[in-house]
């Protein structure tokens, strides 16, 4: 993808939910060295001057960074944070990238916003007590048909739903309204994920 090498003419809706990386955060993993041990198993050829930038200053520790300036206020969240980066949300950006942003892109942010839980809304047929806003439910299935049949996605129910464009703009679909705001993606972490310096051994 980052070569160029698709089918440009193919239309892209692409979204991820807030908390993607949560359920696979190991408790194992919240310490400084578990950290650095996970990073490990996760990439086995990682070079040591990598693994030390992903901890250090990708997603570095304590003291004081847990105060939220680099998107996480825990362990938990900072672990949970380079697993949704590196496995679920830089994937969108680069699909957005390459498509130079004419692309539409959704965030699911219902709490908890875990990863798959948006399945229930996407397929929901009025059986799912795991529910919590049919209205978000109804708006959502109208985005993604319309999409689907048109090319571009339309509700009655939600705002208009437009590109992503120049200033990366989302439609989160959250517990309470349908809003368009700006990608809370950090751009930066993902361009350095792209380069796939983790698997030069």
């Amino acid at each position: 993808m980052l070569k160029g090498e698709f089918d440009h003419s193919v239309k892209v809706m692409v979204g991820h939910n807030t908390n993607k990386g949560l359920v696979f955060t190991s408790p194992t993993a919240l310490s400084e060295t578990g950290y650095s041990s996970f990073i490990k198993q996760v990439f086995p050829e990682i070079r040591p001057e990598v693994s030390e930038y992903i901890t250090k200053v990708l997603y570095p520790p304590p003291p004081p960074i847990y105060n939220g300036s680099y998107g996480y206020t825990s362990p938990v969240q900072r672990v949970s944070l380079g697993i949704s980066d590196l496995v679920f949300v830089c994937n969108a950006d680069y699909l957005n990238w390459a498509f130079h942003n004419k692309t539409y892109g959704y965030l699911f942010s219902v709490p908890p916003a875990l990863h798959g839980q948006d399945e229930a809304y996407t397929f929901f047929n009025g059986q799912d007590a795991s529910v919590a806003n049919v209205t978000v439910v109804l708006a959502m299935q109208d985005y993604i048909t319309s999409f689907v049949e048109t090319g571009v996605p339309k509700s009655s129910l939600g705002p208009a739903f437009e590109e992503y464009g120049e200033q990366n703009g989302l439609l989160n679909l959250g517990l309470s309204e349908i809003s368009a705001i700006l990608d809370p993606t950090a751009h930066a972490r993902c361009r350095w994920w792209q380069k796939g310096e983790y698997y030069n051994g």
